[in-house]
């Protein structure tokens, strides 16, 4: 029986391991302005009986963790592209090694899209601000805030009592990505400039551009525009008043149940 948890489970701890990978360049920005305020509201949303005014509060507080982050990431970001830019600019640039220019092409690419993803700002704009309350603040509007965070209920297929709300995984994902792409932007354009600096190092014909290192930096950047898409099909879908309710919840990433299909 042991045996099954385990395999059933193994996607699971496979996926923790990888979110901790990935996020470990900016580890704490991703816990102090996603996570723990995430969490704090579900763990508010789930409570008996649920404080309103405390649950607003906590959404408030996560509007305005979220609104110093943007700025600052829309300011790096911003710092990262110019400074991708100015590089290509110089004549010693030729004959950087062909892995240093892809770099750098990915560089310019995630930081031009974590300025873009910074428009999550309008997302916000659907949660309460600090001055609401559960008398300015309608149940409706809760709700779709809600959406922005959490996984939909879960109705048990029997008419059984419903289960609390979890921390959706795959908001979590979104609500992290222009600092995802922000620090890795940063990440491989130093990576590319330590490169650079030991292009005497590298025989003078790794500085050809090849065709399939084109298409290998074309692949990247694709990987960046559909990372986009992704992000905004998903915002657009949990924006439905309706997603209050149904039978999925997120099981791609770790926290989610694997019986359900991801939403």
């Amino acid at each position: 029986m042991k045996v099954v948890e385990v395999i059933q489970d193994l996607p699971r701890f496979v996926a923790s391991g990888a979110l901790k990978v990935l996020t470990i360049s900016y580890s704490g920005p991703y816990a102090y302005h996603t996570v723990d305020p995430i969490e704090r509201v579900a763990e508010l949303n789930n409570a008996t009986p649920r404080d309103d005014n405390q649950l607003i509060k906590a959404l408030a507080h996560f509007r305005y963790l979220k609104n110093q982050e943007l700025e600052f990431v829309g300011k790096a970001a911003a710092l990262s592209a110019a400074a991708v830019v100015g590089v290509f600019s110089w004549p010693t640039a030729e004959k950087t090694i062909w892995v240093a220019k892809m770099l750098w092409n990915w560089s310019f690419f995630t930081s031009c899209f974590a300025l873009i993803s910074s428009a999550q700002q309008r997302l916000l704009r659907r949660l309460p601000g600090p001055e609401d309350d559960d008398l300015v603040f309608p149940d409706e509007q809760v709700q779709i805030a809600l959406n922005l965070l959490l996984q939909p209920v879960v109705r048990p297929p029997g008419g059984g009592k419903e289960k609390g709300r979890r921390v959706s995984r795959r908001m979590l994902y979104i609500w992290q990505n222009p600092t995802m792409l922000m620090s890795y932007s940063w990440v491989m354009f130093i990576a590319g400039y330590a490169l650079h600096i030991l292009t005497p190092v590298f025989d003078p014909s790794q500085g050809e551009v090849s065709s399939t290192v084109a298409i290998a930096t074309l692949c990247g950047c694709a990987l960046v525009v559909l990372n986009f898409a992704f992000c905004a099909g998903v915002c657009q879908f949990r924006l439905r008043p309706g997603k209050t309710h149904g039978d999925s919840v997120d099981s791609w990433l770790p926290g989610g149940h694997a019986r359900h299909p991801a939403a």
